[in-house]
C-alpha cells in the first residue's frame, strides 16, 4: 500500500503565550502544505527521502530501545536535518506498528520555504509535517482511515516528544482540522478537553501577512518567558491574565463581527506582548514589528506579531479592501514583504493506492 497525506500550516490570529497557560486562542490553517508519502517495504530497514531538506534517501533502523539509528557513514549534515523527523518516527512507529515492519517515507515541506527571501516562513512546518506523518502512518499500519480526533491525539503526543515537551498544540490543531479555530488546552493535558471549535470566516475583515525579514527561534522566546514565570510569578501571572482577557474579548468580537472591538483588542494585544517581551528580556515585539504596528496604526488598521514574535510573521487587520491595498503599497515601500496567504478550509487529507486503485 502507498499512502499519501498532506496537512496545512497555521497562523495564530490571537492568544499567543496565553494559550500556553490554558487561555483560549484563535488560529487559522493556511495554504502551505507538508506532504508525506509512506509505503511498506519487504525489508525491516526503513528509508527516508526529503528532497526539500537535501536528503535523497537515508536508510535507518530502530534499535532495541526504539531509537532511530542512521548509517554511521551517512552525511552528518543530512542526519542533523533529520533530527526532528527521527523523533517523530520514534513516537509514531512505537504507537502504531505491530512487529518489525519496514517503511519507506518521502517528506516534502518545500511550501514553507520562500525562494524570494531564502528563508523558511513561520507557518508551522513542523506541526504540519507531524500531522501528515501521523495521518499517513496511521492509515498504513492500521488499514482504516483515521478520524481527526485520532490524528490530533497521535500528532500532539508525537510533536510534544519531538519538540522537547514545549508548546500548546495549537499548530497541530490547525493542521488537523483546517479553517479558523478556537483552541484551548489546559497545561498538563495531553489533548484538549474539548475538540477545537470552528469559527465562521469573517468576510468583511481583510488580512495582510507580512514577513519581517528574519527567522527567530520560538524555543528561545518561550524559554525567556518561562524564566520570567519562574523568577517573578506575580508579574508573569498579571501579564498572562491581561493577555487572556484580551484573547477572550477578541475571539468574541470576531465571532460577533464587532469591528471596533476587534481592532482595539488587536492593538492592545500587540502592546501587551511587547510588555511581556520587555519584562522577560526577549525581543518579542522587535524593531520591525513595532515599525509595522506604527505604520498600520497611522492608517487606522491594526497589527500584531503572529506566533512567538521576535521576527517571522506579522498580521495586518484591515476594515476594507482599499485600506489593505494602500497598506500593502506602504509596507513594500518600507522594504517588507507581504506574503500571499489564504485560509485552508480542509485540514489534513489522506489518499492511498491499494491493488492499483486510488482512493
Amino acid at each position: 500500500m502507498i499512502v499519501s497525506a498532506q496537512a496545512p500550516g497555521k497562523m495564530i490570529l490571537l492568544g499567543e503565550y496565553a494559550v500556553l497557560e490554558g487561555a483560549p486562542a484563535m488560529v487559522c490553517a493556511v495554504n502551505r502544505y507538508a506532504r508525506v508519502q509512506a509505503q511498506n517495504t519487504v525489508s525491516t530497514i526503513h528509508n527516508v527521502e526529503a528532497v526539500s531538506l537535501g536528503v535523497n534517501g537515508e536508510p535507518f533502523v530502530l534499535n532495541a530501545y526504539g531509537k532511530v539509528r542512521f548509517n554511521p557513514q551517512a552525511d552528518p549534515a543530512s542526519i542533523k536535518r533529520l533530527g526532528f523527523f527521527a523523533k517523530l518516527f520514534e513516537s509514531l512507529y512505537g504507537r502504531l506498528a505491530s512487529g518489525a515492519q519496514g517503511v519507506k517515507l518521502s517528506l516534502d515541506t518545500a511550501d514553507f520555504y520562500s525562494q524570494q527571501v531564502h528563508a523558511k516562513l513561520g507557518f508551522g512546518s513542523s506541526a504540519a509535517l507531524t500531522v501528515a506523518m501521523a495521518s499517513a502512518l496511521s492509515k498504513l499500519f492500521e488499514g482504516t482511515l483515521p478520524d481527526k480526533k485520532t490524528v490530533l491525539k497521535l500528532a500532539l503526543e508525537a510533536h510534544y516528544y519531538a519538540q522537547g515537551k514545549v508548546g500548546s498544540g495549537i499548530d497541530i490543531a490547525a493542521s488537523v482540522y483546517g479553517g479558523i479555530l478556537e483552541y484551548r488546552k489546559e497545561p498538563g493535558q495531553s489533548i484538549p478537553e474539548r475538540e477545537p471549535q470552528t469559527v465562521p470566516f469573517w468576510n468583511d475583515l481583510f488580512i495582510l501577512v507580512v514577513w519581517t525579514g528574519k527567522s527567530v527561534s520560538t524555543r528561545l522566546m518561550i524559554s525567556a518567558v518561562n524564566t520570567l514565570k519562574t523568577d517573578n510569578r506575580v508579574l508573569f501571572n498579571s501579564i498572562i491574565r491581561d493577555l487572556t482577557v484580551l484573547s477572550e474579548t477578541g475571539i468574541e468580537a470576531y465571532r460577533s463581527k464587532n469591528m471596533s472591538s476587534f481592532m482595539k483588542t488587536i492593538k492592545e494585544y500587540h502592546q501587551t506582548m511587547d510588555r511581556l517581551g520587555k519584562e522577560a528580556g526577549a525581543d518579542i515585539v522587535s524593531v520591525e514589528h513595532q515599525a509595522l504596528f506604527q505604520l498600520c496604526q497611522a492608517d487606522g488598521a491594526a497589527y500584531k506579531p503572529s506566533g512567538a514574535g521576535g521576527g517571522d510573521i506579522g498580521i495586518v487587520f484591515c476594515t476594507e479592501t482599499k485600506q489593505a491595498e494602500r497598506l500593502e503599497r506602504k509596507i513594500a515601500e518600507e522594504g517588507f514583504l507581504t506574503v500571499p496567504i489564504s485560509v485552508s478550509t480542509e485540514g489534513m487529507k489522506i489518499t492511498y493506492k491499494n491493488k492499483n486503485q486510488a482512493v
